[in-house]
C-alpha cells in the first residue's frame, strides 16, 4: 500500500490536517531516528507559541539532520507565504551564534514547485546552520521508509490495507465494541507482571513471543494496547491477513509483528531482529499438550484478575458499582467474554463455538453449573438432567475446553461455566420443557436429602468425613444447582417463561414450605439462593416458620456447631439471605417484620451477624443497604413502632449520629439487580434523618430508659430537637424511684464531663447548671436508691465534675460515700444497709462500713450474724470490704473476735476474706492442722509484692496444698526472691498437672523464671534444657530455648529422654 503525494496533497485540505501533520512528522521522525531530543506540537498545542518541533538527532539520515534542529509545519494553500512569515519570525527572535548550531526545516503538505528556489533563497541569508524545505513528495518518500507510520497514516485518510492495520487500529477496534470502551489500564488489572514481562521481552526483541489470553483476540489486544501505550507503534503492526505479509516484506522499518490468530502466524517464519507476536487461548496448549514453549521463543500468560480487582477495573471505565459487581461474577473475570456480553455488534456477540457440535452439551453446564466428576453423586446428576451416560457429556466438554475462548473450564475434576451469565442467555432459549422439568426434579431429589453431619452431635460435625456422614453429591454440584434455580428464574422473568417460573416456585415452596428444623438447618447453606429464586414463596415459608408454636427457624439460632477452628451459626445464612431480599422495596416491609421478630432468638454474644444489625443496616439514614425511598423506608419504621415496638426503638436508638459510625456491606444478590442503584457509603437523607428524629422523641416519651439514653446522646442533637429532650428530662420527676434514677445516672454522666471540661463556654456552663438543679429533683425518695451509683464502683463520675483535679474529685468522691451511708443507716439501720448491698458493689459498702461511728458499735454482732445467714461463704466481699477497711489494730481484734469464735465455719470465711499479710498467718498458725490446711487451700494471694521471706514462707505453704500454679502467679513478678530450688520446684509441678483449676501461667514469664534459673551456677544445665523442652511453648524463637539446643547438640540420647517425657507409656 502507497500513499502518494497527490493523495497527501488532498489530505491537507482536511480539516484534521493542521493538527496531524505535527503527530505524522512526529512519528516520521520518531520511527526513521537515533534521538536525544524530540518535541513536537500536538493537535491541541498547534496553535502554542515557540517552536512547531525541537530535535536532536544523534545520527542524521535523509530526513533528520545530525545535531539539533528547529521544524516549522504549516498546511497553508500558499507554502511560500507561510514559509517566509515563520522563517522571517524565527531569524529575527534566534541569535546568530545560537542558529550557526541549527537547522530550520519548514514542512509542508502541499505539492510545492517552488520549494528548492525557497531554499536557496533562504540559506543566502547565512543566518542558519542550513536550511531544509519538505513538501508532499518528500512526506511520500519519507512514508516509504517508515510502514508503520504509513499504515497509521493511510488509516488516518481512510486508505486500508490488504491484511493489515496499525497496532492502534487493531486496538482501538477490539475495546471500543463495548459502550464503555475498555482501556488498556482495565485490560491490565491483575496482570502487572505481564505487562513488565511483555516490556522486558520487546527490548529483548527474540523472534517469537507467545502471548496466551482467554482468547486469541484478547491477547491481540493486549499486545496492541501496550504497543500503542509504549510508543512503539509505528514500528509495528497487527497482520490480519495472509496476504498481509506481502506488506510486511516490503517494509524494513517494521520491528514488532502482531499474528491476529494461529492461521496467519502459521504461514510467517521468525525472523531475526524482528518480534513475531503469537497470540495464543489457554485452551490450546492444554490441546497441544506442551508445557513449555520451543527454545527461543518467549511466553507470557495474561491471567486472570481477581474478582474485585476485575470489578473495580470495571467501574474505573464506567460501570456501576451493582452492575460491576454482576459482571465480574457472571463473566468469570474474563475480559473476552465481558466485550462479547456487551457488545452491540451481534457478530461480536456470537462466539465461535456456538456453531460446533459439541456445544449441545453447553445446556447442561446451564442448567447444572458445575460439578465434581470424580463424586458418584455428581455424576448421578448430571445423567439425570441429561438422560444420557455421563461419558457423552464429558466428551462434548473436553473437545469445547481446548477451543479458543472456551466456554467451559476444568479446574481438577470439577466442571464449570467460565462465563454463566453469557452460556445462559445463548442456552436458554434452547432448552426444553423436559429439560427443565428433569433438572426441577434433581434439584428437589437433592435439596429434600436431611444432612447426614445433623446426626452427630454439634462438636463432632466438623469431623463429619471421618464418620461417614456426608451428601454423595459434592457441595459443588449442591451449590451449583441452588446457583442455577436463581440464575433461570431471573432468565424466566425476564422472557415471562411462565411454566419455569412457577416450577421454581413451586419447587422453594415444596422444600420449604412448613419444613421442619431438620430441613431448616440441612438447607442453612443454601438459604440465599432459595430467597433469590423465588422471593415470595421464601419470605411465605420463612413467615410460617416463625409463627408456628413452636418455630422451627429458632432451631437456626439455638443450634450451632463447635467446629475445631471456629463455630459456624445456622442462623448467619438466613440473615444474609433476608438481606438480599431487602434491596428491594417490595420485599423490604416484609423483611423487616421477619427480623423483628428474630430478635427474640437466642444470638451468641460475640457474634455481630444478629437480627437486630440487619434490621438496623436497612433502615439507618447513612448508607441504607437498600434501594427503597426515604418515604418507603419511613412507612415500614412506622409498622415496626406499631407491630414491634422494642426492635423499632433499637432501630431509633441507632439512628442517632455519634462521632463513629461504621458499618459492613450487606449481602448482595448474585443474580438479580434489586441492588442496583444503592446509596453510596457517604449518602446521609436530611429530610429522614429530620423525620427519624420526630419519632425518636415520640418513642422516648414516658420511657426512663430511653430518655435516659437521649441524655447521653444529646450532644447529637441542637435546636428544637435538644429543647425537647431537656422537655422530656423535666417531665421525668414524675417518675418511681427507680425510673427517676435511671435518668439521673444519665444525667450526671453529661454534668460530670460538662463540669470537669467544659466549663469554659458560658453558653454550655448556663445551661449546665440549670440541668445540676434539676439533678437534685429527680432525687428518689428510697435513699438506698437515691445513693446506690456512689457503690457501683472504685470510681465514679460526681454531678459536679471535678475529675481535672483527681484527688479533690477522690476526696468528694470519699466525703459522699461516709455521708450517704450514714443517711441510710440514720434512716433503716442494717436492714437499709442490707438493701444497699444488695444493689452494690458489697466490698466498696464494706469499706465504708467502718468510718460510721453509729454503726461501729454493732458492726462485729452483724457481720456475723450476716455472714450466718449466708453460710458463712469464703471469700466473702462484705467481709473483705470491712476487714481491709479497718486500721491494723482495729482489724486485728475483729479478725480474732472471728477466728476464735465457737461457730462452726466461721474463722475460715474470716481469714480468707482478711488481708494476705503477715498479722493474718499469725493467727492462721495457732489453728489446728486442718483449718491451717483449708486455709491454705482457699487464699488468694494475687501478685503482692511481700518481704523477701514472706513470699518464700506463702510458696512453701501453697507447695504443700498442691497449689503450684497459685504459687507461681504470686511470686512471677518477683521470681528472684525465692530461692532456685523452689523456684525450680514450682515449675516442676506445674509441669506435671498440678492445680489444673488454677490460674493459667503467662508463658512470657515462665521464660523468664526459667532464665533466671539458668543464671544460678547451682542449677544443673540439664535440668534448664528440660524445663525449656516442657515449656516450649514459652519461647517465641530457636535461639530462647539455647540450653535445650545445645545440650541436644551435645548429647543425642538426651532427644530419647525428652521423648519419654513427652510420649509416657
Amino acid at each position: 500500500m502507497r500513499v502518494s503525494s497527490v493523495q497527501i496533497d488532498q489530505w491537507a485540505d482536511s480539516v484534521h490536517a493542521r493538527g496531524q501533520l505535527p503527530e505524522l512528522v512526529r512519528r516520521l521522525i520518531g520511527a526513521t531516528s537515533t534521538l536525544t531530543q524530540l518535541a513536537v506540537r500536538g493537535a491541541d498545542t498547534n496553535n502554542f507559541g515557540g517552536w512547531d518541533g525541537t530535535i536532536t538527532a544523534s545520527a542524521g539520515n535523509a530526513w533528520v539532520p545530525a545535531g539539533a534542529s528547529r521544524w516549522e509545519m504549516g498546511c497553508a494553500q500558499a507554502p511560500l507565504g507561510k514559509a517566509r512569515s515563520d522563517f522571517r519570525e524565527r531569524t529575527e527572535a534566534t541569535l546568530a551564534a545560537q542558529a550557526r548550531e541549527l537547522d530550520f526545516i519548514f514542512v509542508t503538505p502541499r505539492i510545492w514547485a517552488g520549494k528548492d528556489t525557497w531554499q536557496r533563497e533562504a540559506e543566502a541569508a547565512g543566518h542558519w546552520r542550513a536550511v531544509r524545505a519538505y513538501d508532499a513528495d518528500d512526506l511520500a518518500s519519507w512514508l516509504e521508509v517508515a510502514g508503520g507510520v504509513r499504515l497509521w497514516f493511510a488509516e488516518s485518510m481512510g486508505l486500508s490495507g490488504p491484511g493489515v492495520s496499525s497496532a492502534g487500529a487493531a486496538w482501538e477496534t477490539w475495546r471500543r465494541q463495548t459502550p464503555l470502551p475498555i482501556t488498556t489500564a482495565a485490560l491490565s488489572t491483575g496482570r502487572a507482571s505481564a505487562v513488565e514481562q511483555f516490556a522486558r521481552v520487546l527490548a529483548e526483541a527474540p523472534a517469537l513471543l507467545m502471548l496466551e489470553a482467554d482468547s486469541m483476540e484478547e491477547a491481540v489486544a493486549f499486545a496492541c494496547g501496550q504497543l500503542s501505550d509504549a510508543g512503539h507503534a509505528d514500528a509495528a503492526l497487527c497482520v490480519t491477513d495472509v496476504e498481509g505479509w506481502r506488506y510486511v516484506d516490503a517494509n524494513a522499518g517494521i520491528r514488532v509483528e502482531v499474528a491476529a490468530n494461529t492461521t496467519v502466524a502459521a504461514t510467517r517464519a521468525p525472523r531475526e531482529g524482528v518480534t513475531l507476536i503469537v497470540p495464543s487461548a489457554f485452551g490450546h496448549r492444554a490441546r497441544s499438550k506442551e508445557s513449555d514453549p520451543a527454545p527461543g521463543t518467549a511466553r507470557i500468560e495474561l491471567p486472570r484478575a481477581e474478582m474485585h480487582d476485575f470489578k473495580d477495573a470495571l467501574m474505573a471505565i464506567g460501570e456501576a458499582e451493582a452492575d460491576a459487581a454482576r459482571l465480574a461474577m457472571s463473566c468469570g473475570r474474563s475480559w473476552s467474554v465481558y466485550r462479547r456480553v456487551r457488545a452491540a455488534n451481534p457478530a461480536v456477540r456470537t462466539p465461535s463455538w456456538m456453531t460446533d457440535l459439541a456445544a449441545r452439551s453447553l445446556s447442561t453446564v446451564v442448567l447444572l453449573g458445575g460439578w465434581n466428576g470424580s463424586r458418584r453423586g455428581d455424576v448421578a446428576c448430571v445423567e439425570a438432567v441429561t438422560a444420557q451416560p455421563y461419558e457423552a457429556t464429558e466428551r462434548d466438554l473436553l473437545h469445547l475446553a481446548h477451543l479458543d475462548d472456551a466456554p467451559v473450564l476444568k479446574i481438577g475434576q470439577v466442571w464449570k461455566a467460565k462465563a454463566p451469565l453469557e452460556l445462559l442467555y445463548l442456552f436458554a432459549p434452547r432448552l426444553t420443557g423436559e429439560q427443565k422439568r428433569r433438572l426441577l426434579a434433581t434439584a428437589e431429589a437433592v435439596l429434600a436429602q436431611a444432612d447426614p453431619a445433623l446426626e452427630l452431635a454439634p462438636d463432632q460435625r466438623w469431623m463429619a468425613s471421618v464418620y461417614g456422614k456426608v451428601r454423595e453429591e459434592s457441595g459443588v454440584v449442591i451449590g451449583s444447582i441452588v446457583d442455577s434455580l436463581t440464575k433461570l428464574s431471573v432468565y424466566a422473568e425476564s422472557v415471562d417463561d411462565q411454566d419455569l417460573m412457577g416450577g421454581i416456585d413451586r419447587l422453594v415452596a415444596r422444600l420449604l414450605g412448613d419444613a421442619s428444623p431438620e430441613r431448616w438447618m440441612s438447607l442453612a447453606g443454601y438459604l440465599r439462593e432459595l430467597a433469590e429464586a423465588s422471593p415470595s414463596e421464601f419470605l411465605r415459608a420463612m413467615n410460617a416458620g416463625l409463627l408456628a408454636d413452636p418455630a422451627p427457624l429458632r432451631a437456626l439460632f439455638v443450634e450451632h456447631d463447635a467446629d475445631a477452628m471456629f463455630e459456624r451459626d445456622f442462623h448467619t445464612h438466613l440473615l444474609w439471605a433476608l438481606e438480599i431480599l431487602a434491596w428491594s422495596p417490595r420485599h423490604l416491609a416484609r423483611v423487616c417484620d421477619a427480623l423483628a421478630r428474630m430478635m427474640a432468638f437466642p444470638v451468641r454474644k460475640n457474634l455481630n451477624n444478629r437480627p437486630s444489625n440487619s434490621l438496623i443496616s436497612l433502615l439507618r439514614p447513612w448508607w441504607p443497604q437498600t434501594t427503597a425511598s426515604a418515604q418507603v423506608r419511613l412507612a415500614v419504621l412506622d409498622r415496626l413502632i406499631g407491630a414491634h415496638p422494642e426492635a423499632a426503638w433499637e432501630v431509633l436508638a441507632h439512628c442517632i449520629p455519634s462521632g463513629s459510625m461504621w458499618a459492613s456491606a450487606n449481602a448482595k444478590p448474585h443474580w438479580r439487580d434489586d441492588d442496583a442503584g444503592a446509596p453510596r457509603v457517604n449518602h446521609f437523607d436530611e429530610y429522614y434523618v429530620a423525620e427519624v428524629g420526630e419519632r425518636i422523641l415520640a418513642q422516648a416519651h414516658g420511657h426512663a430508659s430511653r430518655i435516659a439514653l437521649l441524655v447521653s446522646k444529646i450532644d447529637s442533637f441542637d435546636g428544637e430537637y435538644r429543647d425537647r429532650i431537656l422537655a422530656l428530662l423535666r417531665d421525668a420527676v414524675e417518675f418511681s424511684d427507680g425510673e427517676r434514677q435511671l435518668v439521673r445516672d444519665a444525667l450526671r454522666h453529661h454534668l460530670n464531663w460538662q463540669l470537669s471540661f467544659n466549663r469554659e463556654n458560658a453558653q454550655a456552663l448556663a445551661e449546665t447548671q440549670s440541668l445540676r438543679a434539676l439533678y437534685d429533683e429527680l432525687a428518689p425518695a428510697d435513699l438506698p436508691t437515691r445513693h446506690g451509683w456512689l457503690f457501683d464502683q472504685d470510681w465514679v463520675e460526681l454531678p459536679d465534675g471535678r475529675e481535672d483535679d483527681y484527688q479533690a474529685a477522690e476526696a468528694a468522691r470519699g466525703q459522699s460515700r461516709t455521708q450517704a451511708l450514714a443517711e441510710i443507716f440514720a434512716a433503716y439501720g442494717w436492714p437499709g444497709v442490707e438493701r444497699l448491698l444488695a444493689i452494690a458493689n458489697p466490698a466498696l459498702v464494706g469499706w465504708y462500713l467502718p468510718t460510721l461511728p453509729d454503726a461501729v458499735p454493732s458492726l462485729t454482732e452483724w457481720l456475723i450474724a450476716y455472714l450466718a445467714a449466708r453460710d458463712h461463704p469464703v471469700h466473702d466481699p462484705v467481709a473483705r470490704g470491712v476487714l481491709h477497711g479497718l486500721p491494723a489494730d482495729r482489724r486485728a481484734a475483729l479478725l480474732h473476735t472471728l477466728v476464735t469464735s465457737a461457730v462452726g465455719g466461721l474463722s475460715l470465711a474470716a481469714l480468707s476474706a482478711a488481708p494476705v499479710e503477715r498479722a493474718t498467718w499469725d493467727l492462721v498458725v495457732n489453728l489446728p492442722a486442718a483449718r491451717q490446711d483449708a486455709y491454705w487451700r482457699t487464699v488468694r494471694p494475687g501478685i503482692v509484692l511481700h518481704e523477701d521471706g514472706e513470699v518464700s514462707f506463702v510458696v512453701e505453704k501453697l507447695m504443700v496444698v498442691g497449689r503450684a500454679r497459685t504459687a507461681f502467679h504470686m511470686l512471677q513478678f518477683q521470681e528472684h526472691v525465692v530461692d532456685s530450688t523452689q523456684l525450680a520446684e514450682v515449675l516442676a509441678a506445674m509441669s506435671q498437672g498440678a492445680e489444673p483449676e488454677g490460674v493459667i501461667p503467662d508463658g512470657y514469664r515462665i521464660a523468664r523464671a526459667i532464665d533466671a534459673l539458668a543464671k544460678n551456677d547451682t542449677v544443673p544445665r540439664r535440668v534448664i534444657a528440660v524445663f525449656q523442652f516442657q515449656y516450649f511453648g514459652a519461647y517465641e524463637t530457636r535461639k530462647s530455648a539455647s540450653i535445650l539446643f545445645a545440650e541436644l547438640a551435645n548429647d543425642p540420647l538426651f532427644f530419647m529422654e525428652l521423648a519419654t517425657l513427652a510420649f509416657k507409656p
